[in-house]
Formats: structure tokens, sequence, C-alpha cells
């Protein structure tokens, strides 16, 4: 049940998400060129899909610059502390205030090569839901994991 314009209905119009982690890569220079080159001339109905780009946190100032505003950017990764003493993260609250609503969680990156457990990724999600329920809240998709067999 959603409410739409004033009413609750079951018939709410769901919008896909297309996305693109970029990961640990790119420069400035490229991600320019990706941007101006192929991003920024997809042709989609915003009304109908959502598209949605993750680039490494030092490069979203640039991305946030060049992008089309249909386009969604996001961060790639929030911490599971608010403000704080904790050296190299980037909280909901500078997220927010930077103007970027989204973030992917649940990397299976971070949880093999950063030992992140199920419950810090909880921990993260809690934090962006209590943050949006104060009007600084970060959107969230969490990445479903998959193992593939080798």
């Amino acid at each position: 049940m959603a409410n739409v314009a004033g009413k609750w209905t079951d018939k709410v119009a769901r919008r896909l998400l297309i996305g693109g982690n970029w990961k640990c890569n790119g420069s400035v220079k490229s991600i320019e060129s990706l941007i101006k080159d192929t991003v920024n001339k997809i042709m989609f109905d915003s009304s109908k899909l959502q598209v949605l780009v993750s680039p490494v946190a030092l490069h979203l100032p640039a991305a946030k610059s060049l992008l089309n505003p249909k386009v969604i950017l996001s961060a790639q990764n929030v911490s599971q502390f608010k403000n704080g003493a904790y050296t190299g993260e980037i909280s909901g609250q500078q997220l927010k205030d930077f103007g970027i609503d989204w973030t992917l969680i649940g990397h299976s990156e971070r949880r093999t090569c950063f030992g992140e457990s199920n419950e810090v990724r909880f921990d993260v999600q809690l934090d962006c839901i209590h943050q949006s329920k104060d009007g600084i809240g970060t959107r969230i998709k969490h990445c479903i994991l998959y193992r593939r067999k080798t």
C-alpha cells in the first residue's frame, strides 16, 4: 500500500532501476569522458526507469557537476557510524549534505576483503532509516550477493 495523492492504493506504478557501480576504477579524465560520451547520451523515460551511477567517492564532485539531472548519483558505500573520529569514512549526513541521496551497501568485496559482517550492514541500514525519519536520510540499494561456483 502507498499513499498516492492523499489516497491509499495498492496500484502504484513501479519504476525499474538500472545502475552501474564503477568500483575502484577511473580517473577524473576517464569519468568525464564516460559521463559526456555515454551516460549523458542515454535516452530514457524517467517516469518508468531510474538510471543510477556510483563512481568512487573521490569522483563524486566531478560526476555531480557533469551528470544529466535525470541520472541519479550514488555513493558506493556509507559508514556504519555517524559523524565523528572515523578516518576515511563518509557518513550518511555528509552524503546528504553534499546532495547525494543514494548509496550502495552490502558489496561482496566489503564482506570478503574487509570482513564486514551482516551485523555491520544491518547497522548501516538502520542508521539510514533513522536518518530518513530526521529528514537527512540516505536511500540505500543493498547488493544481493551470490557466490559463483568456479
